[in-house]
């Protein structure tokens, strides 16, 4: 559940205007803060409003180990390597004409930065073990925690990939920096724990 849709804080709702009107273009998104905020569930958001029906992939860059990445992203073919027994469908094949979402895209090695930049510009990609490129149609939301422009700046993370990302870039803020969504936010999750229990709950004062 995230209360930025139904804010009252000034900022949070631009941010969710100009999300609800960027999410039917091909504009690539760039949402950051920090854990907990609600990241996914606004990636998830902006692709119901404009990909509804289309596949919706998910992928941790920080669960990937980087032996691996290119095999997880692209796919591969039969004997590619020596575990390759059979041909695999990488998540940008499985995406489609949706949407990819790349989690904790901060977390990406310097390797698979480079790759995820080629493909984002060239909008194509190749499957290990082949050279025959493949059309990459998928929008692109990118979540990382606060502070992307700082690893760019330490240089852990490649400007050109950062610019080509941020098509539209928020930062989501938390809701302690929203105290005027507190209570109407407590109360949505009442009401939804009551329906789900079936019971009845209540705020004490002390809440």
């Amino acid at each position: 559940m995230n209360a930025l849709f139904t804010t009252r804080n000034r900022r949070a709702a631009e941010i969710a205007r100009a999300l609800l009107r960027f999410a039917p273009t091909d504009l690539t998104l760039l949402l950051e803060g920090e854990t907990g905020v609600g990241k996914s569930f606004v990636a998830a958001r902006a692709h119901r409003a404009g990909r509804r029906g289309r596949p919706f992939v998910v992928v941790d860059c920080g669960a990937v180990p980087a032996t691996l990445l290119a095999s997880a992203l692209f796919g591969h073919r039969a004997g590619a390597f020596t575990d390759a027994t059979r041909p695999h469908r990488g998540l940008l094949e499985r995406a489609a004409d949706g949407t990819l979402v790349l989690d904790r895209v901060d977390a990406l090695p310097s390797e698979g930065q480079t790759a995820l930049l080629r493909v984002l510009e060239e909008r194509s990609y190749a499957p290990v073990g082949t050279a025959v490129p493949r059309s990459f149609r998928a929008r692109v939301i990118a979540l990382a925690d606060a502070g992307l422009q700082q690893r760019v700046d330490a240089g852990t993370f490649r400007p050109d990939l950062y610019h080509r990302l941020a098509g539209f870039h928020a930062q989501l803020p938390a809701l302690r920096h929203r105290p005027e969504d507190i209570l109407p936010f407590a109360r949505a999750v009442l009401r939804r724990g009551r329906r789900q229990a079936q019971g009845r709950a209540t705020l004490t004062d002390e809440a």
